[in-house]
């Protein structure tokens, strides 16, 4: 079974906590427990607003990705010289339901729940960024997709 982290930003310290996420705290290092009472080591008020799910993942630079990371991705640089069709993309990593096009926008998309990219911009290998507007069919996109992410903030 996989582990299921959190991390989230203290009320108190204003960093990093990281553990399990229970009604505005998150806790971590379960020092005893039996039938009757748990002993936790670390019980830490969070801004809600900053909890996010560790996605299993981690970036180019060995950074953990959370839900809510600012991101970097890109698809077709381990393509050969000769045929290297870079595409870019900057947006924020979420957890839901989303819409999966693999056509380019010539066919509807899948209806898929996971963590995904939602991206507002993108560009080529010349990273001229634009929005991606006129391009709906990219603005959600599968973490699994590209050969590089890079947590850009967070």
């Amino acid at each position: 079974m996989r582990q299921i982290k959190v991390r989230g930003k203290s009320l108190i310290t204003r960093n990093w906590v990281y553990g399990t996420y229970i009604e505005g705290y998150i806790i971590s290092g379960f020092l005893d427990a039996t039938s009757e009472y748990i002993t936790i080591e670390r019980w830490e008020p969070v801004d809600p607003e900053t909890v996010g799910q560790f996605t299993g993942i981690k970036d180019k630079n060995g950074v953990e990705i959370y839900e809510g990371d600012p991101i970097i991705a890109s698809w077709g640089i381990k393509y050969n010289k000769e045929y290297k069709p870079v595409s870019i993309y900057k947006g924020v990593v979420k957890f839901g339901e989303y819409e999966q096009d693999g056509s380019g926008g010539e066919y509807g998309g899948a209806k898929v729940i996971g963590f995904y990219g939602d991206f507002h911009s993108g560009a080529d290998s010349d990273e001229k960024f634009a929005e991606l507007s006129s391009w709906a069919y990219e603005k959600e996109q599968s973490l699994l997709k590209f050969d590089e992410i890079e947590v850009v903030g967070g």
